[in-house]
């Protein structure tokens, strides 16, 4: 029987923070069902997390390394009872239980987030530029081309074109003087 045990603290502190049922079992020489039947009769939510709130992180991690659970089937825990304590106060209007609680549960959620490798070791901000050039690129050049044979029987449209291309190139090209071609009868001449 769980309630005349010398370590019922212990069997109720350990089935809070997650133990199974076998395993206290086995340790503290009582049956699993005696415990399960305990802890549904007589253990309330407020002695489980006053229990909960008593258990440092660094305790939770040492047992569950001795018992063979991870530590984050044990945050779980400890995450769980804080976010239940952390809705009830905040739904009774406790500010300081709220502030309090919350930072707990942060607490937790950082330290699974980082186990879990949700959280990783990198700056926290990231700046990425890519640039693309593509005006001078022999496929615009080639886009030009096709665009001005398709639009030749459509003058209004080639015009319309003709300019946002020039538009285009004079965004991004280096401003070079322009070239001026000369016809002198017959032969060309380049300026």
């Amino acid at each position: 029987m769980v309630c005349q045990h010398k370590d019922r603290a212990r069997i109720e502190q350990g089935r809070v923070a997650g133990i199974s049922l076998d395993n206290l079992a086995r340790k503290f020489g009582v049956s699993r069902d005696s415990i399960f039947r305990h802890m549904r009769d007589h253990v309330d939510d407020d002695l489980k997390a006053s229990y909960l709130a008593e258990v440092p992180i660094r305790d939770l991690a040492e047992a569950a390394a001795s018992e063979g659970v991870s530590v984050l089937e044990y945050l779980g825990i400890v995450r769980t009872v804080l976010l239940r304590q952390f809705q009830l106060a905040a739904s009774c209007n406790d500010k300081n239980g709220t502030a309090v609680l919350a930072g707990k549960l942060t607490k937790v959620l950082r330290l699974v987030a980082n186990i879990s490798g949700e959280i990783l070791k990198a700056p926290a901000i990231q700046n990425v530029t890519n640039t693309v050039n593509f005006i001078n690129s022999p496929m615009f050049a080639d886009l030009q081309q096709m665009l001005i044979r398709r639009l030749a029987g459509h003058p209004e449209a080639m015009s319309a074109v003709v300019e946002g291309l020039r538009e285009l190139e004079s965004r991004s090209a280096p401003q070079m003087a322009p070239l001026t071609i000369e016809h002198q009868g017959g032969a060309h001449a380049v300026a």
